[in-house]
């Protein structure tokens, strides 16, 4: 299974956005997920183009802290 999840972390790692929202995540109380295309992607050993991330409480003072550290 590791090989089928080696190209989503290998998309995470050369994504330095990516790398800076995971690193807020792992900051957080909060319990999150990934979800949906990325990990299909990985199961069928698929280019990676985003993740989709869900999480247990209301994201919006991590995503606009995200968003204006990336200019997003």
């Amino acid at each position: 299974m590791f090989s089928q999840i080696s190209s989503l972390l290998q998309f995470i790692e050369l994504n330095p956005d990516l790398k800076s929202l995971l690193s807020r995540i792992q900051k957080s109380d909060d319990d999150f997920w990934l979800v949906g295309g990325c990990l299909r992607n990985s199961i069928l050993d698929l280019p990676q183009s985003d993740i989709d991330i869900a999480c247990s409480a209301d994201p919006t003072v991590l995503t606009r802290a995200w968003a204006s550290k990336v200019s997003g």
